[in-house]
């Protein structure tokens, strides 16, 4: 059985996450655990707490409860069968810190949020929630959805990477089950530095990541960095039909190579597909 968080502010951004994961894990065996963090007080800049009972929590704890449950009612206009167990949770305080002690509560096997672009500068100084979570949770898959996607199968996946890390099969579980669910083919995307000769290591780092991805239906490509690698990422992925773009938590380090370029973030914010961002490693 899958445990998948879908945290919600219950916005059309954040619906639109919760429809893409009914749909993407239909049929499994799941528990979806809705999650909406409120915050009580009614000055952001006084850190006094309202106590259970008062009258502003009552309000808020009230009216996010009420509106979990308006959604999972709604819930049949997305999918008619059974679409597993539903738990709604209401928590008073800050997303980051909802996540945090949910997962300590439970072990979640996916996080799917959505995400709603930014540009230029703007992205450099607000973030977003989706971004902070992915940044916070390395042990965990997540799955972050553009905010007008519309739900279809996966029939092209890309990956990035270059080859610079050893894989292992925890890494790429998420990818290979995505992969083999939907019968995609996967494109492991190389950007190459023009002139320089892959080092010995990364060759056998490239033979470690085929034997694990062994049973996919999977090709390499090769692309020059003769521009941002998050524009070169997403260009190749709207001209190539891709339905998910998939990179490991910690290949933002490798990405960053030229001009020290956030990737996974610039992705996260700008592509019109789903991003599944694989984990770093194992919760220890």
């Amino acid at each position: 059985m899958k445990h998948i968080l879908l945290p919600t502010d219950f916005s059309k951004n954040a619906w639109n996450a919760l429809a893409y994961a009914i749909y993407i894990f239909q049929g499994e065996s799941c528990v979806f655990y809705v999650l909406n963090a409120y915050k009580s007080n009614s000055n952001l800049y006084d850190s006094t707490k309202v106590d259970e009972g008062d009258e502003l929590f009552e309000a808020e704890s009230e009216r996010s409860g009420r509106k979990l449950d308006e959604w999972v009612k709604n819930l049949a206009t997305i999918k008619e069968n059974d679409i597993g167990k539903v738990i709604t949770i209401s928590f008073d305080g800050s997303l980051q810190l909802a996540v945090t002690k949910m997962a300590d509560e439970y072990s979640f096997d996916y996080i799917v949020m959505g995400t709603k672009g930014a540009s230029g500068v703007k992205e450099i100084f607000i973030g977003s929630n989706s971004v902070k979570i992915a940044k916070q949770f390395t042990y965990c898959p997540i799955i972050m959805v553009p905010e007008k996607y519309e739900s279809h199968e996966l029939h092209q996946i890309l990956f990035g990477t270059a080859y610079k890390d050893l894989y292992t099969t925890y890494q790429l579980d998420a990818l290979i089950y995505f992969a083999n669910r939907y019968n995609s083919h996967i494109d492991v995307l190389h950007i190459e530095r023009e002139r320089i000769s892959p080092s010995g290591q990364q060759i056998d780092n490239k033979k470690v990541l085929e034997d694990i991805l062994g049973k996919t239906d999977f090709g390499h490509i090769a692309l020059k960095d003769d521009s941002s690698i998050s524009d070169k990422i997403m260009k190749y992925a709207k001209g190539n039909g891709i339905d998910m773009i998939a990179l490991i938590h910690k290949e933002h380090g490798f990405l960053q190579r030229l001009f020290r370029e956030p990737v996974v973030k610039k992705v996260a914010f700008h592509t019109e597909v789903p991003l599944l961002i694989l984990p770093e490693k194992a919760r220890s």
